[in-house]
């Protein structure tokens, strides 16, 4: 009988599973073969999952069902547990996403300023019992698992160790190795001296010598208490909450931190990391009962625990706005702060939900008052930090500010009392009511649109419930919420809250900045002080022992660490089949449309691609400006203003792309398609189509003075996107002279076309002319777009939508009939020739007002379809892994470095944030020299499997599911046939291959080689060199600001399978 059912669920899984049909003679095999149980288990994931027949009262391994509630807004079901003998909690969310989540959540307030939480989470993440490993969350992450996200999270009064990963072996090794961690610590003294405080000796351990401070804790927060926003921030928070333990900071104070001993760490880790203080979280399709008989073995293995009994002290209560006046270094300028403390986000969850829509409206749009009479005027440069509505702590706060303003106290002052003039104007008359439906419809929209990690998402909304033992499915009850807050609004919720909260308020400090010269002498001083005294109080034993203990440590760091005792994923733990992209076909008046009933929560996408594969050469000057205008260009019935309050009140989505590429099919044909996307609440269904109605049929691209205000705009915003994004532009600029496909995708030329349109427009003497003619190359794109050929339509939403949706695109394409008569034009589209393109190396500087260098060399690659691109893209993964980039990193410095490689064939390896310049392509070359001389081992090529794969199996949102297939036609088989060819790469086939396509080329100097770098560059010599010099953009400046705000940010790029 169990065979039998297995067999029927099997063949319901080969209808949603993507296979090789003569499996038999395959590794695949097993997974059809009905006897192989831990096999069946793995293939019934997401949608095809095994309900639960749990009941609330009943107990499963040790735990007892409390309760299970159902919410609809995220079709997710929630059980939450006891554990009957500590007490443990266990909150899961059963979900159809294949992201799996899991977390450790313990409540850990701060009893003081010494960072002992951060200390004590940063060591028991330094080796465990099983696993005697320090940073063993890196050495995982790295090289042996495929978790999308693994990193502890430390709050004002929470510790959370959480991960995530779409891999079921997975997810039970970082299970194993997180219970571990956090139950059973080695919890040593040198680690503590490492990741917490210590005492050290300036040089060789010489006695003689003055002493320092070390330690990650105390180094991290010494820089931190130099930065302007932390030293507003933590000041802010020790006063407001004063008398409460929300005052004392979890990550600790210089002053304080440096008295910290390892025995308060571990005083602390044996009072709050204890399973009776302890709540689990697990989110996703994997049966979470076997994640409790895992986690019972743990709680039951005979460990005493102490009662803990929290209690929880209000702040003392302020009688009038106290002012805190600070000073920071003088690299910043003055701000200024005024905080008011609000609700209790527990005991009130819906003024927390009001609260948060009135920031929005306060701060976050082009029309709220502060950024106006503030940001928008040049008073202030920006907001304060901590600016708005936070609930980092259980009692909320708000804070209206603004930071690089003047250093005059007396005009800070004045601006607080505009601030407080801005409130009472707003308490009597309220707030444009457009702009707080429009907060409203944000809000829920960002409520609701899936995310890369949704189960760790909702998970940061759940903490303060969970650790304080109340209901977290309150923050997650999203239409019942709304709806009140709706009703609310209108019976004069704003003005009630802004009297509460702030006018009638007495809680509140103002905070005042201003910078000192002498500042960081201060600090300086005050450090070198403290430990000429305790350096003059050391007795000769205190001495012998620092310097045995300063050997002891310098030993443990340079000592090799055993990463091999880690669990590890195979390469036969990766399932090699494919989920297949379901989807239900029909043609509606001519055009192809496909539904794919998703888990979307409540909402819709509409896709609609244009293929103009056979655009005339001359509009592609046109194409970028024309994605930028047409969604925003207002209708024959609807001007511009009207069409953007709609777009804003009744849209997540509505935009329109180009994308350019190589036919994925083989055919040498380039593929130029345009996508419009339209996304919405499933209620605004009616609104949103026809917004489409009469943008798609009666588009105003004769409005000129709109195209002139959209040229001008985006403009600024291209050509900041160089200091940006360099990286980006800088590989897709190396790209560019390898085919005719790569040379239309240049980010850089795209740059230069929208900004050499808008220097026109304000240079010339003819503007109407001018405009006159750009809007006739609109109007060209559109008339060339606009016919039923050549459009398809793919819509993400679920299947009760779908009768409705069919009668929408009916209308839809009636519409567009009646107005624009080439729609049912017959036509033949005919693709350009990849051939016609003569290939170019370049070797190209790019100055910018930029501090580092990012370095490009760029190799032409073969078709996606070919055996040799799954090599190389092996090839890729060793190389970022290999010595040669790990010293670049460790030693040179450099932010990081690896390899990327675009779909239209091109194989780059970059470094970033890198001071080098073209002595980096050596490094590059050694690099490649490392795979084709075989220095690389089998573990390398695994890890690199295990690496790549975790990137291409990363989760993909609901509403992205299916879009590589429906603009570049990567079907189920040709990801089926990648993955495959990825497993069976072996030694050989990645040195030939690397020789071929790398090595071979460098020999020929058919490679691109690209620097986007600093304005001190010596360009004489570069150009001594053959190099040539090019400027981004002519008569637009890039901001330096551009770069600084993204300057520590990790480069990231999408794997296109």
């Amino acid at each position: 009988m169990l065979k039998r059912v297995v067999k029927q669920q099997i063949k319901q899984f080969r209808k949603s599973f993507c296979f090789v049909p003569n499996y038999r003679n395959t590794e695949l095999a097993r997974f059809f073969n009905p006897e192989d149980s831990e096999i069946i288990e793995k293939l019934f994931r997401g949608k095809h999952r095994v309900q639960y027949s749990l009941e609330k009262g009943q107990v499963v391994n040790n735990f007892h069902v409390e309760e299970i509630t159902f919410l609809k807004e995220f079709n997710i079901r929630v059980y939450a547990l006891r554990h009957k003998v500590t007490q443990a909690r266990y909150i899961h969310l059963d979900s159809c996403d294949m992201n799996n989540s899991f977390a450790i959540i313990l409540r850990t307030p701060p009893e003081n300023d010494k960072g002992i939480p951060l200390m004590t989470q940063r060591l028991v993440m330094s080796g465990s019992e099983m696993y005697p490993v320090k940073e063993v969350l890196s050495h995982m992450a790295e090289k042996r698992s495929m978790n999308t996200f693994s990193e502890p999270w430390t709050g004002p009064e929470f510790t959370v160790f959480p991960f995530s990963t779409t891999n079921e072996k997975d997810f039970y090794n970082l299970l194993g190795v997180y219970i571990q961690s956090v139950f059973y610590p080695l919890n040593r003294r040198l680690d503590f001296l490492q990741e917490g405080v210590r005492l050290e000796y300036d040089e060789e351990n010489n006695p003689k010598l003055p002493i320092s401070l070390r330690g990650k804790t105390y180094e991290e927060m010494y820089n931190n208490e130099q930065m302007h926003d932390h030293i507003f921030l933590s000041n802010i928070q020790k006063k407001i909450y004063k008398g409460s333990h929300h005052s004392n900071l979890g990550s600790g104070t210089v002053q304080q931190i440096r008295n910290a001993s390892y025995q308060e760490v571990i005083d602390y880790y044996e009072k709050y990391y204890s399973p009776n203080n302890a709540n689990f979280f697990s989110y996703g399709d994997l049966d979470f009962t076997k994640h409790l008989e895992f986690i019972d073995q743990v709680l039951m293995k005979g460990k005493e625990y102490k009662e803990i009994v929290h209690t929880f002290k209000q702040p003392e209560q302020i009688q009038y706005i106290q002012d805190n006046e600070i000073t920071c270094p003088s690299n910043s300028q003055g701000s200024i702060g005024i905080t008011f403390m609000c609700n209790d986000i527990i005991d009130n969850p819906f003024d927390t939900l009001a609260l948060s829509v009135l920031s929005y409206c306060l701060f976050e749009m082009p029309q709220s008052i502060f950024f106006q009479e503030f940001l928008q005027s040049g008073v202030a440069s920006k907001y304060c930090p901590g600016y708005g509505y936070d609930i980092t702590n259980r009692i909320a706060t708000f804070t209206f500010g603004f930071a690089e303003v003047s250093n005059d106290k007396s005009e800070l002052i004045q601006m607080g009392d505009k601030i407080m003039k801005i409130l009472k104007d707003i308490s009597e008359n309220g707030l444009d009511v457009q702009m707080v439906d429009f907060a409203i419809h944000y809000m829920e929209v960002n409520a609701k649109e899936g995310k890369a990690d949704f189960g760790l998402n909702l998970l940061q909304n759940m903490i303060p419930f969970i650790i304080h033992d109340k209901d977290p499915t309150v923050v997650l009850k999203m239409e019942e919420s709304f709806e009140k807050l709706r009703r609310k609004i209108d019976e004069g919720l704003i003005q009630q809250l802004v009297k509460k909260y702030f006018l009638n308020n007495n809680h509140g400090i103002r905070t005042i900045v201003t910078p000192d010269n002498l500042f960081t002498d201060y600090v300086k001083i005050e450090e070198t002080e403290y430990l000429k005294s305790v350096q003059e109080s050391m007795t000769i034993q205190d001495i012998d022992f620092l310097q045995k203990e300063n050997e002891q440590v310098f030993v443990e760091m340079c000592k090799m660490q055993d990463v091999s005792i880690l669990p590890s994923l195979n390469t036969t733990d990766i399932v090699p089949l494919v989920e297949k992209f379901d989807y239900e076909e029909q043609v509606i008046n001519g055009i192809n449309v496909w539904f794919t009933d998703q888990e979307t929560n409540g909402m819709s996408y509409v896709r609609i691609k244009f293929d103009i594969s056979d655009l005339e050469p001359e509009l592609h000057h046109f194409l970028e400006l024309f994605c930028i205008v047409f969604p925003h260009i207002g209708s024959q019935g609807l001007q511009t203003n009207q069409m953007d309050f709609l777009i804003d009140n009744y849209t997540s989505k509505f935009e329109m792309e180009s994308h350019i590429f190589r036919d994925v099919k083989g055919k040498d044909q380039i593929k130029k398609v345009l996508v419009m996307t339209v996304g919405y609440l499933d209620k605004y269904i009616e609104q949103s189509f026809s917004l489409l109605n009469d943008l798609l049929s009666t588009p105003n691209l004769k409005n000129l003075s709109r195209i002139s205000e959209l040229l001008q705009y985006y403009a600024g915003i291209y050509a900041n996107n160089l200091g940006e994004k360099p990286m980006d532009i800088a590989i897709a600029h190396a790209n560019s002279g390898l085919s005719r496909a790569l040379f239309l995708n240049d980010k850089m030329k795209k740059t230069q076309d929208i900004c050499s349109l808008a220097i026109e427009v304000l240079k010339t003497t003819s503007l109407k002319q001018e405009l006159e003619k750009i809007s006739y190359y609109l109007e060209c794109i559109y008339q060339k777009m606009i016919n039923k050929n050549r459009m398809s339509i793919l819509i993400h939403s679920q299947k009760k939508n779908y009768k409705n949706l069919q009668k929408r695109i009916e209308l839809l394409s009636s519409t567009i009939k009646i107005n624009q008569p080439n729609f049912n034009k017959s036509i033949i589209i005919e693709s350009e020739k990849m051939q016609e393109f003569k290939e170019k190396y370049n070797r190209s500087f790019i100055p910018l007002p930029i501090n580092t260098n990012y370095i490009v060399e760029s190799f032409k690659m073969p078709e996606v379809i070919d055996g040799k691109t799954p090599v190389m893209h092996l090839v890729g993964e060793i190389m970022r892994n290999c010595i040669h980039f790990e010293e670049i990193r460790s030693v040179d410095g450099v932010f990081d470095a690896g390899c990327y490689i675009d779909l239209n064939g091109s194989f780059s390896v970059f470094s970033y944030r890198d001071h080098s310049t073209v002595q980096r392509y050596e490094t590059f070359e050694r690099a490649i020299q490392y795979i084709t001389n075989k220095d690389f081992t089998e573990r390398e090529l695994k890890e690199a499997k295990i690496s790549l794969f975790s990137k291409i199996d990363k989760n993909i949102e609901p509403y992205n599911k299916g879009i590589k297939w429906f603009i570049y036609g990567l079907n189920d088989r040709l990801r089926l046939n990648y993955r495959q060819a990825l497993l069976a790469a072996n030694s050989q086939k990645v040195i030939d291959t690397a020789n071929e396509i790398l090595l071979e080329n460098i020999k020929k100097e058919q490679s691109s080689q690209v620097i986007i770098g600093s304005q001190a560059h010596n360009l004489k010599k570069l150009l001594s060199r053959g190099w040539k010099i090019e400027k981004a953009v002519d008569g637009i400046s890039v901001s330096p600001k551009s770069y600084r705000q993204n300057e520590n940010q990790q480069y990231v790029y999408n794997e296109f399978m």
